[in-house]
């Protein structure tokens, strides 16, 4: 993937602007971190006491409420949004999003940083949908 495409949807989605301070990219320590730890991240989010919320080419990883680490791909993130924005609906707080395997919460900051994430997310499984056709 070139990361001037990657920015680019960023851009168009408004991530950085909804997500503010918390917006991580490919220069934050925590993406610079779990790239030396053998991840694959690109960019995501992250609050002062260190939870995180950070996306891979194929796999979402995050440190949730309770402080566990933990890691889930794509396509079931990508559901379990869909789910979640289905039973709580427009007007609802999206801070969290709980990861029904582990009963986890895994943060999202709001509901704007939730949709811009969302939709690179779908983004990014179109691109490994096509890579896998290849």
């Amino acid at each position: 993937m070139k990361i001037n495409v990657l920015k680019a949807k960023i851009r168009r989605n408004n991530l950085e602007e909804f997500a503010g301070k918390y917006f991580r990219d490919e220069t934050s320590e925590i993406i610079q971190k779990l790239n030396n730890n053998g991840k694959e991240v690109l960019f995501g989010i992250e609050r002062e006491d260190g939870v995180f919320t950070v996306i891979g080419q194929n796999t979402i990883y995050y440190l949730s409420k309770n402080g566990n680490i933990g890691e889930i791909p794509l396509s079931v993130f990508s559901n379990i949004l869909s789910k979640n924005a289905i039973n709580k609906g427009k007007m609802s707080n999206f801070e969290y999003v709980k990861n029904e395997q582990n009963n986890e919460l895994i943060w999202l900051n709001d509901k704007s940083t939730m949709e811009s994430l969302w939709n690179i997310i779908i983004w990014l499984e179109g691109l490994n949908l096509d890579e896998n056709t290849r």
